[in-house]
């Protein structure tokens, strides 16, 4: 291993936070930068190449899951961390399947986890570059090139058409039309790899962009600009040099702005904030759309002259309903990624399964719904080598059972309602009686008592239904794990003893 001490970027919203981490890491060994947004993480990624990032959640300008493609995108080697105080077990699923190795919780032993998470990365990685890390790593940078445009359906073949006529007119700004979840990033990715630009795409969700951010996070801002302005700070146009911008909602972009975005287009110029002088820039631009913006520019929420000016070339992305032929490769294609990313061999899919996902209506989340429920069913495979119903099942079953036929393969009908109602809650509120006891007390005792009660049985049998696996009961509760297992212990349930019990009983 090299002496050269590891580089870590950290990168938080929080200043307070970011200099105690600073502080320790230094004393620990390592190298460290630091980032207070996504525009700061991107510079610095491009210009000081760090070993590895740890990748706040929320941030001002953009989700941490979102940041981290981008980041990976720059340095496909780079080692992500994921890093939340939330709650949400969506939160690490969506980080660790956008690129992060790992995550940590902020709390008291956050310092210790990272610093081992750090090394152990960092060493595996420059001890054994072995073949499965390398296809791995592979894999996660290519996501959203053309061969990710999986379909062979006519829509689909018309559309890669259109991306191989437009790739390469690198002067004209591309608009991609597309319902939620259609694949508008990997068709903008796809445009930016055929172009054969130099420079990396850089993604931005105008969604996510409060009003008062879009100035200072497209365009950069002077030293002194406004308070808190201690540094100069180039913007997204800046970092996106000789790459694409990829201005992903621009339907939600608000009006007041979109005459500065105008503006940069038709000169190729910016002025950062507070400063004096044009910058001149020269990148692509891509934006993408849900919306109809000729709709739009009737209702005077978007600009008529920023629409045809982004207009350049026009791409629509076709909804997966419009090429259900296409659902099996798109399956195979997510196996297949999902195989090398978590190592599972998986070589064949369910009859029963494919029939069910070419059956199912995809219109609300189109092919990101689809992929979602590969890559859920995937992590219970476990040495399987054969999908089945059985592993989207397990994946579906949280929060509770009554999530049973409304995924995408309809697993059963709804439970029934329980013939009668909990011995502590009447049937609608005026049928059995409540307990005397809870009529004895105070409103605030009697509710903390019932919800006591519940949550005591709720987590009890969960962990009988998971055979005591607390892993699995998590899941079926939809919850972490560290966060299921605060509830046993909080409820006082020994599992070790009762799962004694039921096996010699």
């Amino acid at each position: 291993m090299s002496d050269k001490p590891i580089h870590v970027l950290l990168i938080d919203d929080d200043a307070l936070l970011l200099r105690g981490l600073e502080k320790n890491l230094r004393r620990a060994g390592f190298n460290v930068s630091l980032a207070q947004n996504a525009a700061e993480a991107l510079v610095a990624v491009r210009d000081e190449q760090p070993d590895a990032a740890l990748v706040d959640y929320h941030l001002p300008d953009l989700m941490g899951d979102e940041l981290i493609r981008s980041l990976r995108g720059i340095k496909s080697d780079l080692i992500c961390v994921g890093f939340t105080g939330e709650g949400d077990p969506g939160v690490a699923d969506r980080m660790l399947r956008n690129g992060a190795v790992d995550y940590v919780d902020k709390g008291e032993k956050a310092l210790e986890k990272l610093t081992h998470i750090f090394r152990r990365e960092v060493e595996g990685r420059n001890a054994s570059f072995t073949l499965d890390r390398m296809r791995r790593l592979q894999a996660i940078a290519d996501r959203g090139r053309a061969d990710e445009l999986v379909g062979r359906a006519p829509a689909m073949l018309l559309l890669r058409d259109a991306i191989d006529r437009c790739a390469k007119l690198i002067s004209r700004p591309v608009l991609i039309y597309g319902e939620s979840g259609s694949g508008k990033e990997r068709v903008a990715r796809a445009v930016h790899a055929q172009s054969g630009l130099k420079g990396s795409l850089v993604p931005v969700n105008m969604a996510t962009l409060a009003e008062n951010l879009v100035d200072s996070e497209l365009f950069g801002y002077e030293r002194g600009a406004f308070s808190g302005a201690d540094r100069l700070q180039r913007g997204l146009f800046e970092v996106a040099e000789d790459g694409t911008l990829f201005l992903d909602e621009i339907g939600e972009m608000p009006l007041s702005q979109q005459a500065k975005l105008l503006r940069a287009l038709a000169d190729k110029r910016i002025r950062r904030v507070g400063g004096t002088v044009d910058i001149p820039v020269n990148c692509r631009v891509i934006a993408a759309t849900n919306r109809d913006l000729r709709v739009e520019v009737q209702e005077r929420r978007f600009r008529e002259d920023l629409l045809y000016r982004l207009a350049g070339f026009e791409l629509r992305v076709p909804p997966l309903r419009e090429r259900r032929e296409d659902v099996k490769g798109l399956v195979h294609h997510f196996v297949h990624r999902e195989n090398i990313s978590l190592k599972r061999h998986v070589k064949r899919v369910d009859d029963e399964v494919m029939a069910a996902l070419e059956g199912y209506d995809w219109s609300r989340n189109n092919v990101r719904e689809l992929e979602r429920a590969i890559e859920q069913a995937m992590i219970w495979v476990d040495d399987a080598e054969v999908l089945t119903l059985e592993h989207f099942e397990m994946s579906f079953a949280a929060p509770s059972e009554a999530r049973r036929g409304r995924g995408p393969l309809s697993l059963g009908a709804p439970p029934a309602a329980p013939a009668e109602s909990t011995d502590l809650v009447a049937d609608g509120g005026e049928g059995r009686p409540l307990p005397q006891a809870l009529l004895e007390m105070p409103w605030t005792a009697a509710k903390d008592h019932v919800t006591n009660e519940f949550g005591r049985r709720y987590v009890y049998q969960q962990l009988v239904r998971a055979n005591f696996n607390i892993t699995l009961a998590a899941s079926y509760a939809g919850m972490q794990r560290p966060n299921f297992s605060k509830l046993v212990k909080s409820f006082g349930i020994d599992v070790e003893r009762i799962r004694h019990q039921h096996l010699s009983g």
